[in-house]
C-alpha cells in the first residue's frame, strides 16, 4: 500500500526527502562504526540488543528478554547482517514508513498542499537537532511503533 502510494507521480517529488533521511541515518551510523558503545549505554538499549541477539541465536532464556518481543525481533532479523547495530535497517524502515504515512495524513488534513510539502515538514522536524535525529537513530522501541501510531491517526481520520 505505502510503496504503491509512493510511486504515484505526486509522491515522486518527495524522493529527495526520503533520500536525505536515508543518507543522514547511514552517515550517522558510518560515523559511529564500529564503536556503537554510546548507543548501548542506556538500560533499554542494552536490553534490546541483548534480546535481539538472543532471539537470533534461538535463546529463549528469560534472563535475556526483559520487554515484549516486537522490537527485539525486528533487530534479531538483522543480527547476521549488521551485528554491531542490528536495529539500523528496521529503524530506517520505520522512519521512512512514518514519513510515507505522515504524507497521507497531511493529504487528508490539507488536500490543497502537495505531498512534497508534508515530506519536507517531516524531514525538517526529524533533522531539526541532535535530539530529534537521535529519536530515529538510537534504538528505542518507540521507533518501531511510530509508523503504527501514524497509521492509527490516518485510520482515525477516515472516520472523522
Amino acid at each position: 500500500m505505502l510503496f504503491a502510494a509512493f510511486l504515484q507521480r505526486e509522491s515522486l517529488a518527495s524522493f529527495p526527502c526520503y533520500a536525505l533521511l536515508t543518507l543522514v541515518t547511514l552517515a550517522i551510523h558510518a560515523q559511529k562504526y564500529p564503536d556503537f558503545a554510546s548507543f548501548w549505554t542506556g538500560t533499554d538499549q542494552h536490553r534490546y540488543l541483548e534480546a535481539a541477539q538472543a532471539w537470533a541465536a534461538g535463546d529463549l532464556n528469560p534472563v535475556h528478554h526483559h520487554y515484549l518481543p516486537y522490537y527485539p525481533l525486528l533487530g534479531a532479523a538483522f543480527v547476521w547482517l549488521t551485528p554491531w547495530q542490528p536495529f539500523l535497517l528496521p529503524d530506517l524502515a520505520c522512519l521512512l514508513a512514518s514519513l510515507a504515512v505522515f504524507q497521507r495524513i497531511a493529504g487528508r488534513l490539507a488536500p490543497a498542499w502537495p505531498p512534497a510539502a508534508a515530506a519536507l515538514c517531516f524531514t525538517a522536524a526529524a533533522l531539526s537537532g541532535r535530539t530529534a535525529t537521535a529519536i530515529w537513530v538510537v534504538p528505542w522501541s518507540t521507533t518501531g511503533s511510530a509508523p503504527f501510531q501514524f497509521l492509527a491517526l490516518l485510520l482515525a481520520l477516515r472516520f472523522a
